[in-house]
């Protein structure tokens, strides 16, 4: 069968670009396969982002952002015209997982990504599937509803995590991210002892990129850096991000820190697997930095900036280590506390990382089993 995956395969977020991959591996390896984004730019043509350097943030104009928000989004004719052809030569249309629809304001439509390709994928009458996609937080109700309508056309839908799954009235299959089965990180988790049992990776995120002012995000540099330079104090610390637009931050921190701990530029899967090899525990803020350390076993505390790291350690049955990132200040002794803990019990959180692992892998075996069926040449 043909198969058009669309993913986020261009994406400075290495998380999203292995979610497409991990989909195409997982789920669709049968199949004959076209890779594409969310905007309709073939594989082929995706500049590789292996020798781009990191840039500082620019300020943008607000009212431009504000009518950006506001105007749904839609291809231009050329774009249109190539993914229709695209739809029209492929038997099935596949979204591969990731934080597909979500409003952060009350003005975005984001649904609007899916509603022009689906809208093609029905005029051709092609079967259309969401596979393991985050789904939420919305601003509006409107949004929520809208959200819910367009992927209720769809012939199946999986879901990351519960709460993506609450937005429907409906049953629907609730399969974790791909990533977290990624053989890709086997050999880490498969190993008997670690390199370095005192070091500790800690994910950064520019906490502006999930709405926060400049106010708020001065005092999140402020209150990381004061937990790191306490965890400098026993600890190796590398700092890091897995989302090429954090590095603004991370290097925030890094300054205010020079000497106490260490920054790696992390551009690539090959370079955070490099990274976890000498990791004993992941500090995270990007949920993927997270799931990469439950794929490689290594146990991970968790800062949350969004209702899906939350979800994640709940499917981790490990809520007692996430963290507000707004009451960093108020939660700084229980961190520290949850790292100590951890650092000194590795092993037990390793087999129970093992357990977890175990279970997240009949569950893709499962689900493997239902897209199968439902991708099967009649």
């Amino acid at each position: 069968m043909k198969i058009l995956q669309f993913g986020f395969i261009d994406s400075l977020n290495i998380g999203d670009r292995l979610i497409a991959e991990e989909i195409q591996h997982q789920y669709l390896e049968n199949h004959e396969t076209r890779a594409v984004s969310y905007l309709g730019t073939p594989r082929e043509n995706i500049p590789s982002i292996a020798d781009s350097s990191v840039e500082k943030s620019k300020k943008k104009n607000k009212l431009k952002q504000k009518l950006a928000m506001m105007i749904p989004y839609h291809p231009d004719r050329r774009t249109e015209d190539l993914v229709e052809q695209w739809i029209a030569d492929a038997d099935c249309i596949v979204f591969s997982g990731g934080n597909l629809i979500f409003d952060l304001n009350k003005y975005s439509k984001s649904y609007f990504k899916l509603k022009w390709i689906v809208e093609l994928a029905k005029k051709h009458n092609k079967k259309i599937v969401a596979l393991s996609i985050g789904l939420g937080p919305f601003k509006t109700k409107k949004q929520e509803k809208e959200a819910v309508r367009l992927l209720n056309d769809l012939s199946y839908v999986s879901v990351r995590d519960l709460k993506s799954a609450s937005y429907f009235k409906k049953e629907v299959a609730v399969i974790q991210d791909p990533v977290f089965t990624s053989e890709f990180f086997a050999p880490l988790a498969q190993r008997q002892s670690l390199k370095n049992e005192q070091h500790i990776a800690v994910s950064i995120i520019d906490y502006r990129f999930a709405g926060a002012s400049q106010e708020q995000y001065s005092v999140y540099i402020k209150q990381m850096t004061a937990i790191l330079l306490q965890l400098s104090i026993k600890y190796q610390v590398t700092i890091f991000s897995t989302e090429m637009r954090d590095y603004q931050a991370v290097e925030d921190i890094y300054h205010l820190l020079v000497g106490a701990v260490e920054m790696k530029i992390i551009r690539s899967k090959e370079e955070l697997y490099a990274l976890y090899e000498v990791s004993t525990l992941i500090i995270g803020t990007r949920m993927h930095s997270m799931i990469f350390a439950v794929a490689a076993k290594i146990p991970v505390v968790g800062i949350s900036w969004q209702d899906k790291v939350t979800e994640m350690f709940r499917i981790l049955a490990d809520p007692t280590s996430c963290f507000s990132i707004q009451e960093l200040e108020k939660q700084q002794t229980a961190i520290l506390e949850r790292v100590e803990y951890k650092m000194n019990h590795v092993e037990d959180e390793r087999y129970l990382l093992g357990e977890i692992g175990q279970s997240f892998q009949e569950k893709v075996s499962k689900e493997k089993e239902r897209v199968n069926a439902l991708l099967a040449i009649k």
